[in-house]
């Protein structure tokens, strides 16, 4: 099975975004994408798997963006 997980974790992506048409110039943001390939998404805690045993990834998806489907 092949699967990919993605994690966006970033400090208030949501707040300050800058839309077209906005005066003032968009504020800079951390942003940090994280891939992996070679591990299955049923077997991370962040997607509901009991026995996880990735506490790092688990917490980047709480406290960032985590895609289901991407």
């Amino acid at each position: 099975m092949f699967s990919w997980l993605p994690f966006v974790a970033g400090a208030g992506l949501a707040d300050g975004v800058f839309t077209p048409g906005q005066q003032s110039s968009p504020v800079a943001r951390n942003l940090v994408l994280i891939t992996i390939d070679t591990l299955r998404a049923d077997h991370v805690g962040a997607y509901g798997y009991a026995r996880a045993q990735t506490p790092a990834l688990d917490e980047l998806a709480r406290t960032g963006v985590r895609f289901d489907r991407a």
